[in-house]
């Protein structure tokens, strides 16, 4: 292939890979927004039910209606975010190859920018990009061993962390919700002493 074609190549991979991470972060805010607008919806339609002395069947429909979906939309969300920020790492990847394809990473010896490499940095040995670029691609051999090290990293970690953390504390809710209106219908129904 030739290096214009290559180089077209590259800029293309670019722009997409800042298109992947840009997808994550707005799906995320997404569901973050959707998953605590339900959980605060469902906690005070919880309330409002079982201060209002409706049957217990009621409250606990309720809670499992709205914290159950919530639950779900958790897990769809970490689902939908790590796809997006699997793309994300293999667009890195394709890029590092195209990288070292197009000799970007190292300027030329003996070209007009001799200075450039004596100027700021002049340590780095005339490499253009950070050497945690290069330390990060070259423990992997494959790109599916980058891609898999790396996916529970980064920005994706908040991601899981977030969304795992809410869908526990819908499961925390659901369960207190459960055994206050268990507890309350034991209350009634056990004789007086």
């Amino acid at each position: 292939m030739n290096k214009d074609y290559l180089f077209k190549l590259y800029l293309a991979m670019r722009s997409e890979h800042v298109e992947w991470i840009s997808r994550q972060s707005e799906h995320f805010s997404h569901y973050l927004t959707l998953v605590v607008a339900i959980l605060g919806l469902t906690t005070a339609a919880v309330y409002h039910l079982y201060e209002s002395k409706e049957s217990g069947l009621v409250v606990v429909a309720a809670a499992l209606l709205g914290f159950g979906v919530n639950v779900g939309l958790c897990y769809v969300a970490i689902r939908a975010c790590d796809r997006f920020y699997k793309r994300f790492l293999e667009a890195i990847t394709v890029m590092a190859k195209l990288e070292a394809s197009l000799d970007l990473d190292v300027l030329p010896s003996g070209s007009a920018d001799e200075k450039a490499k004596q100027g700021p940095f002049a340590n780095d040995e005339g490499r253009l990009f950070p050497a945690r670029y290069e330390q990060h691609r070259k423990c992997h051999d494959k790109e599916a061993t980058f891609v898999q090290a790396l996916k529970g990293k980064g920005v994706n970690l908040w991601v899981r962390v977030t969304m795992g953390m809410l869908g526990i504390a819908n499961i925390l809710l659901l369960s207190y919700t459960i055994v206050l209106v268990c507890a309350g219908y034991l209350a009634r129904v056990a004789p007086p002493a």
